[in-house]
């Protein structure tokens, strides 16, 4: 006989008999809670901005109903960002993140970890202009430029070459 569900105290009867005659014993059986087992994934590389997909299983011996919770950023001190077996999220800087997938059976709790490798992108020139088109030699000219960058932590440097060094 094998337990079907965890959790649960089944009674077992054992009964012995010689065709007259009978005994029997009753005992209670435990049958424990078995944790889920947990796979968060394979690890992923991605570009800073862009979204990562996540897709998780979990089986429980006993049948439980599962709960799934994402931490996205382990050291950030959130621990649930995202609940579902599948969710997404966007990474706004390049690093490299632990990302740890929990599952609990409503009694025991089991955790998997993936890493996500997020890569840094270029900025982007969103503008450049000039006061004046056409100058004379040794005249002023002004220059402004704009940039955008997806990574919220890069600091952005602006350099020009004007073809006139040697």
């Amino acid at each position: 006989w094998t337990p079907t569900n965890d959790n649960i105290d089944p009674i077992v009867t054992f009964t012995v008999s010689d065709g007259d005659v009978t005994d029997s014993e009753t005992i209670t059986i435990t049958v424990n809670n078995v944790a889920p087992v947990v796979d968060a994934g394979v690890d992923q590389t991605v570009n800073e901005g862009a979204p990562v997909s996540f897709s998780g299983a979990a089986s429980d011996a006993g049948g439980d109903a599962l709960t799934y919770s994402w931490d996205f950023d382990a050291s950030n001190g959130i621990t649930a960002d995202a609940t579902g077996q599948s969710t997404t999220h966007t990474y706004a800087d390049n690093g490299a993140y632990t990302v740890t997938l929990t599952v609990n059976d409503g009694t025991t709790t089991s955790i998997n970890t993936l890493t996500v490798t997020v890569n840094n992108v270029a900025p982007t020139i969103t503008g450049m202009t000039s006061d004046k088109i056409g100058a004379v030699i040794r005249e002023f000219i002004s220059f402004t430029s704009t940039a955008t960058d997806v990574g919220t932590s890069d600091v952005l440097t602006f350099s020009w070459n004007f073809g006139d060094t040697q």
